[in-house]
């Protein structure tokens, strides 16, 4: 590995340890950690445009547009419809309702993409979960 390469994988590093403190801002840490990324590469010779020539447009105008999405969806209250028909054949068992989270992913994953995915079960995750006053981050974790 040359040193360039050491050199974004150290602030690689150093950011992902800092957002996992919990202390700062993980959207101000991410960018921050971004633009020293930015600032390691541009010293290392690589010139701006061949940076953004790099950058994969595609992947996050589309990311974006999905989270844009389910924002308005869920001020529409979709997830909240979506987690009161979801939750209601577990009858608040715990177990069927990891069960019905996995066979809702399952049949969701033929029709959209794994991001699409990911971005729509984690705010309907976290609803059921509120609702029936359990601690989310195990479900949304597996």
């Amino acid at each position: 590995m040359d040193a360039l390469g050491a050199a974004i994988l150290a602030v690689f590093i150093g950011t992902y340890i800092i957002i996992s403190t919990e202390r700062v801002n993980r959207t101000g840490m991410a960018l921050l950690g971004m633009g020293f990324a930015g600032v390691v590469l541009w010293g290392g010779g690589h010139p701006f445009h061949e940076l953004v020539l790099g950058i994969e447009w595609d992947t996050i105008l589309f990311v974006t547009s999905m989270m844009m999405i389910v924002a308005v969806a869920g001020g529409s209250g979709m997830f909240q419809f979506l987690a009161l028909r979801i939750s209601k054949p577990s009858g608040g068992d715990h177990r069927r309702l990891f069960i019905t989270f996995i066979v809702f992913v399952f049949v969701m994953s033929f029709f959209l993409d794994t991001t699409s995915t990911m971005v729509i079960m984690a705010p309907l995750t976290i609803q059921v979960c509120k609702a029936l006053d359990v601690d989310f981050k195990p479900y949304l974790i597996s």
